[in-house]
């Protein structure tokens, strides 16, 4: 298995980023028509996968093969689907699509989400979502057993689900604009 991998990569603008891999797992970026398209496979609970570049950075679709402890990408703008066995921490600089684009996470790993914008994104958490923190959420939806905390700063048009008698524990939006909450187990403590 390889460990603490680093690559440098640049995107369909002539941005540049290093990819690197901290703990097992290994990485392949694909290019076509400049859309980077990212498959990490071998990683586990304790890898970490960082994308940083001084000004945004695109990336298509992401598809992780494993756990991750953590992905990093306070730089990235991902315009395609994610879908990962499950990750602890997510940081996106934003995530914008189609009616049909998702971030799917799957496994029992609660996640903690950080993002600045995001526009027609579907997120499903299989384990469930401990935090949410985003500038603004426009269309889409969040689908989880459960979320803890829900923090949107601007405008939120997003559906909420949770399931199996989860619930959300608190939301603080700046204001909300759309969307239907089919909070299964109730809410606690929602604020706009």
């Amino acid at each position: 298995m390889h460990r603490n991998l680093r690559l440098k990569i640049t995107d369909g603008s002539g941005h540049t980023a290093t990819l690197s891999i901290t703990g097992p797992g290994l990485g392949t970026i694909t290019q076509d028509n400049g859309n980077l398209d990212l498959v990490v496979t071998g990683t586990t609970k304790v890898s970490t996968l960082t994308v940083a570049g001084k000004t945004s950075f695109a990336l298509n679709n992401v598809d992780i093969h494993g756990a991750l402890n953590s992905f990093n990408g306070r730089t990235v703008n991902l315009v395609g689907n994610m879908n990962a066995g499950g990750i602890r921490q997510l940081t996106l600089a934003s995530a914008a699509g189609t009616s049909a684009t998702t971030i799917k996470l799957g496994g029992a790993i609660p996640v903690i989400l950080a993002i600045g914008g995001v526009a027609n994104v579907t997120l499903t958490a299989g384990g469930g979502v401990t935090s949410i923190n985003a500038v603004s959420w426009a269309g889409g939806a969040i689908d989880a057993p459960s979320i803890g905390s829900l923090i949107v700063r601007g405008s939120f048009s997003a559906d909420v689900r949770t399931h199996a008698g989860g619930k959300l524990q608190s939301a603080r939006l700046g204001s909300v604009t759309g969307g239907t909450w089919a909070i299964a187990g109730g809410n606690r403590n929602v604020a706009d």
